[in-house]
């Protein structure tokens, strides 16, 4: 295959595996007209609990930096999408920021501790993250650093019916149009027909508030859905 335009990458790094369970992969090199760090592992702290973690360092447009979420995202058993090399949260608090063009310096850390339970899975997740705009600063494009917590709730109420609950807070500072905070809560039931069918509800809430009408936001959303697979 041959590429548009020439793409350099240059990187090096190792995997050290303490356990079955756990695996924690450091790497540092070239890509993307940045030299940086990067950064996934899990650990098995107890039988039933892991710590999962990211860190990555990127440079591109907002759009890219989603694409490049999107491309490491997998669907775990209870049918979150996660990080497909953690396990853990996907999305970070980068994603509540507001829209802007141009090329930023994208600085994300995750952090995501869960217990399993017999029939329950609980999980706290801590995001920050910083947006810093490449080659200087203009009226459209600003540097701005959020931060955010979000907590989950997986409860199997018998074998083909599950349900699950999220919230999450993010506060943003500086940005385009001023500080921001935002709350969102999720609340969803997945009823399993067989093996390639199923069901689901889910309800989504909303609310951003900012120093800037623009941002200042209410939303509720209800779904119904069938998934089949084939």
């Amino acid at each position: 295959n041959t590429m548009p335009y020439p793409v350099t990458l240059h990187a090096f790094g190792g995997t050290y595996t303490p356990n079955q369970n756990s695996s924690i992969t450091i790497s540092y090199g070239h890509q993307q007209g940045t030299d940086a760090l990067s950064f996934n592992g899990r650990y098995q702290l107890t039988a039933r609990t892991m710590i999962t973690a990211s860190y990555a360092d990127t440079l591109g447009t907002q759009l890219e930096n989603l694409q490049q979420q999107l491309n490491q995202g997998s669907v775990n058993a209870n049918g979150s999408f996660v990080n497909s090399q953690t396990g853990g949260q996907l999305f970070g608090s980068t994603n509540a920021a507001p829209i802007q063009p141009g090329v930023f310096h994208f600085k994300t850390l995750s952090a995501t501790i869960s217990t399993q339970l017999n029939r329950d899975t609980l999980s706290l997740t801590l995001n920050t993250s910083t947006q810093t705009a490449a080659g200087g600063t203009s009226a459209l494009q600003t540097s701005s650093q959020t931060n955010g917590i979000i907590t989950q709730w997986t409860h199997e109420l018998r074998a083909d019916l599950r349900w699950s609950t999220s919230a999450s807070y993010n506060v943003i500072t500086g940005g385009i149009l001023g500080s921001s905070k935002s709350i969102a809560f999720n609340s969803s039931l997945l009823y399993t027909l067989s093996e390639s069918l199923s069901a689901s509800a889910r309800y989504t809430f909303f609310r951003s508030s900012s120093q800037s009408s623009l941002l200042n936001l209410y939303e509720d959303i209800f779904v119904l859905g069938i998934t089949k697979t084939f």
